[in-house]
């Protein structure tokens, strides 16, 4: 196992702060307005694409200026409304994803480092415990009983998800 640690995060009280107040402005702000669909819900959604983006845009232009086509049934206001939001709710969604995937790396790196010294830890008292060193006996029985729990869990969650 390497002793390498690459990674060391630690925020300020005050980095967490900000952040905290960040998420908070976020979810008071955009969460009361969204909807949470059911996957068959989405399934059965026509998915608009950056191919349809030009016919959408024309679409919605010509119900402008040739508003004579426009079918009684059709909200046009209602369709510019939702196209509005559907580009503005895209460009906050990538700008997301710009810090969403390098949390998840970092905080799965952070855990593997983790995982690995704690390892380390529990082999090292394992020997210890071998070799009679006074004391490793009952922190080794303690760990030993919490690791092969994490490892059953480990195996069944695994075994439920092949």
């Amino acid at each position: 196992m390497s002793n390498e640690n690459r990674v060391a995060v630690i925020f300020t009280d005050e980095q967490k702060a900000n952040i905290e107040t960040g998420f908070k402005l976020l979810e008071d702000n955009i969460l009361p307005q969204m909807i949470t669909l059911s996957v068959t819900e989405r399934r059965a959604l026509p998915k608009l694409k950056d191919k349809s983006t030009p016919l959408v845009q024309k679409t919605l232009d010509y119900t402008d200026s040739e508003s004579r086509f426009v079918p009684s049934y059709m909200d046009p206001a209602a369709a510019k409304t939702d196209y509005a939001a559907f580009n503005l709710l895209n460009t906050y969604i990538n700008r997301t994803l710009r810090y969403l995937g390098p949390m998840q790396d970092t905080a799965l790196q952070c855990g593997a480092e983790t995982l690995q010294a704690v390892l380390q830890y529990y082999n090292n008292v394992k020997l210890c415990a071998k070799e009679n060193v006074s004391g490793a006996r009952e922190v080794y029985e303690d760990l030993k009983v919490r690791f092969e729990k994490s490892k059953s869990a480990e195996s069944a969650a695994t075994e439920t998800t092949t």
